[in-house]
Order: structure tokens, then sequence, then C-alpha cells
């Protein structure tokens, strides 16, 4: 269920509502970047959506640190603010005195990395 709102599928259906049409992350992206507010909007309803998602891994697990990876860790300035609104409405008040969210440092290509250092 998350998957339909926190990932590029997510995304386009978010996209083909609004614009009437599916959009790929990096186009609406480069919409947000033009200032589009649709695209603006879709950011920040990704945002919320993934700092509610959040919330539920860091009750269960309170780990300090949450890294984004992936091409969605591109357009991390458009959703980070309503990500951390909806992440610290929604976890205990420990954790969110000491919780980091920040974006992978190996942006869209960090899981394609990992995979490929792995020793089988």
């Amino acid at each position: 269920i998350m998957e339909d709102y926190v990932s590029a599928k997510g995304l386009k259906k978010m996209s083909k509502k609004l614009y009437g049409r599916s959009l790929k992350p990096p186009e609406i992206l480069k919409k947000a970047e033009n200032n589009d507010p649709i695209a603006i909007k879709i950011w920040n309803n990704f945002g919320k959506d993934l700092g509610v998602s959040l919330s539920y891994v860091v009750n269960i697990l309170d780990p300090e640190i949450i890294i984004l990876g992936g091409s969605i860790s591109n357009a991390y300035k458009f959703f980070i603010n309503s990500l951390k609104k909806y992440l610290i409405k929604n976890i205990n008040s420990e954790p969110a005195k000491r919780l980091k969210v920040i974006p992978g440092e190996l942006g869209e290509y960090g899981g394609l990395i990992g995979a490929a250092s792995l020793d089988f």
C-alpha cells in the first residue's frame, strides 16, 4: 500500500490526477525546479506521505538516522520540509529530538552500487 504513495508509481499516479497525464519523477522534478506550483504540490504531498510512512518505522525500530536514496533523493529539497513535519508529528518525543533525515551521497545509483558490492 505504501508503494501506491511513496514511490515513482505514486508520483506518476499523482501527476496523472493533477496534470491529466502521467509524468515520471524526473519530469516532475524539472517542473518543480521551474517553480511549477502543481509539481511543488506533488512533492509536498509526497513528503507528507513519506513522513507518515517513515513514522511507523521510527516508532518500531528507533533509528538514529534515515538516509533517503534512489532517484527520488534528487528532489530532496522539494519534499524534506513536509516529510519532517509529518514525521515529527507522528513519532514519539525522544526519537524526534535526535532523528536525522538526510539524502544519500550516492544519489540514484546507491542501490545499484550497493548490490554490485555484495560478495556472493
